[in-house]
């Protein structure tokens, strides 16, 4: 996993999105565009680079009825605590991605720089809770349905989604090694063990 290698590293890639993968010839994955990376610890001191339909709720506080990034401003105080960068923040992003290509949709509709594109969608995501969470979860229990998922598929990947989703980042996996070792995942190696086996069976004489 590659935001495994960064964490393990010290460091939070930050701005982990769709167009930030890079599939490569021999069929594996490369992550780019590290301009937002953070150390794990440091407190966040800037939010052009991030790309905040694929942001986490924690990142952002309502002040006077506008979103506002908890930054850490070295001239002046500030009526909250700036947000320290931690795995979650990753974890979340990456679930971001998976959820749009689980429910066919994105997470929070955006622009061509994969900004949340109105303010009330902005809103609901500053004030990420159990309701909206549990509405997004029935839209990807639907998506699979309509696709022909199995029962035991959908609440494996909807409980995925419902633990790296969560509002507070505590309750999220701590490590891409967490999410990895989810049943969805273990699903995915036995897949891949069993196309391996077909195409074994297909080259034999």
């Amino acid at each position: 996993c590659c935001c495994d290698h960064l964490h393990e590293m010290g460091l939070s890639h930050c701005d982990v999105k769709l167009l930030n993968w890079v599939r490569l010839s021999d069929g594996t994955w490369r992550s780019t565009d590290f301009d937002a990376a953070r150390h794990i610890g440091e407190e966040l001191d800037d939010t052009k680079e991030l790309s905040t339909a694929f942001t986490p709720p924690e990142t952002f506080i309502i002040l006077e009825n506008k979103v506002t990034a908890r930054v850490r401003k070295t001239d002046q105080e500030t009526p909250y605590e700036p947000l320290v960068v931690a795995p979650p923040f990753d974890i979340w992003s990456n679930t971001v991605c998976f959820y749009s290509f689980v429910a066919h949709k994105p997470l929070f509709p955006s622009d061509d720089r994969d900004n949340v594109s109105s303010k009330p969608e902005f809103i609901k995501l500053a004030k990420w809770g159990p309701r909206p969470l549990a509405e997004v979860l029935a839209d990807a229990k639907a998506a699979m349905h309509a696709d022909g998922a199995g029962i035991v598929t959908q609440i494996i990947v909807e409980n995925l989604l419902g633990w790296a989703l969560q509002p507070d980042p505590a309750n999220r996996p701590q490590s891409c090694k967490e999410v990895v070792a989810h049943p969805c995942f273990a699903q995915c190696d036995e897949g891949v063990e069993e196309e391996k086996a077909d195409e074994i069976e297909t080259k034999e004489p």
